[in-house]
């Protein structure tokens, strides 16, 4: 297990916006199990001001239009990048919010990024064909590879801030979903075709989707996958789905008035890219 003094050099982004702003867990808590010290940044499109365990919040515009059913993906896509690149941590971590570490293997993703510089997952669908054809957000085009590389799952996403390559190829990303929006795996194929870096794969059990329940050695859970949230803890526990329907009302309307002052002032103002 790490020293207390090595996690210090660790740190956590966290991207939630539209109707999930205020949505962290499980995968807070689980990150800071294993990781009590680093610090937790957020990206979001809500003052969430003295929300537990996180230790900076970055109110953002993102270049995306709000009535864009895609708008909460595309925001929290871009900005788990966008927090790696401006992290100075030693090593930077995004997270979706619907994960769950398992095991204390999660230690294992410092020196393995370290080494490599940017590290994801591998992604069940294992063809760029595939998870372009059916995923989600995709704009069904394909390169000329014909989407026969391998596809990528986004979180977790790790980086060493000192990787220049590694660098580059998050940056192209950023441009790619700012540019021309798409799911997050086949951006990513198209930054590092682009670049010509490709990220270290992790294996299946650093994102155990529903086609791997059961795999062994699992490390972390996509619990977003109502089967993978039951299997492994239990029929009883909460399906993250429900949970910003969990939130008290008065917090609710905070946030639809907060989201509605910031959409009105939006129409004035041109839109921008992120900040690297």
């Amino acid at each position: 297990m790490p020293s207390k003094k090595g996690t210090k050099k660790i740190e956590l982004v966290l991207a939630q916006f539209g109707e999930k702003a205020g949505v962290l867990e499980p995968s807070l808590s689980s990150f800071k199990k294993y990781f009590p010290n680093a610090p937790v940044t957020l990206y979001t499109d809500v003052n969430l001001e003295g929300t537990p365990n996180i230790d900076k919040i970055r109110v953002v515009s993102p270049p995306f239009r709000r009535d864009d059913t895609r708008y909460g993906w595309h925001s929290s896509n871009l900005y788990k990048v966008v927090g790696l690149l401006e992290s100075r941590a030693e090593v930077a971590i995004a997270f979706d919010c619907d994960m769950v570490v398992f095991s204390k293997d999660i230690y294992t993703l410092v020196p393995l990024t370290r080494r490599f510089g940017v590290c994801l997952p591998a992604n069940p669908r294992n063809l760029v064909r595939i998870d372009t054809e059916v995923g989600a957000g995709s704009d069904r085009i394909l390169d000329e590879t014909r989407g026969c590389g391998l596809a990528l799952n986004t979180t977790p996403i790790s980086f060493f801030i000192e990787h220049r390559l590694g660098r580059e190829f998050l940056r192209v990303f950023c441009d790619e979903i700012i540019n021309r929006p798409v799911r997050a795996p086949l951006a990513m194929w198209r930054a590092s075709w682009k670049t010509g870096f490709a990220p270290y794969i992790l294996p299946f059990q650093w994102c155990v989707c529903k086609e791997h329940i059961g795999i062994g050695n699992e490390i972390i859970l996509h619990v977003g996958h109502e089967k993978v949230r039951r299997h492994y803890l239990g029929p009883h526990s909460m399906d993250v789905s429900l949970t910003s329907k969990k939130l008290p009302r008065f917090l609710k309307l905070v946030r639809r008035l907060m989201r509605t002052i910031n959409e009105r002032l939006t129409l004035f103002l041109p839109r921008r890219t992120p900040r690297r």
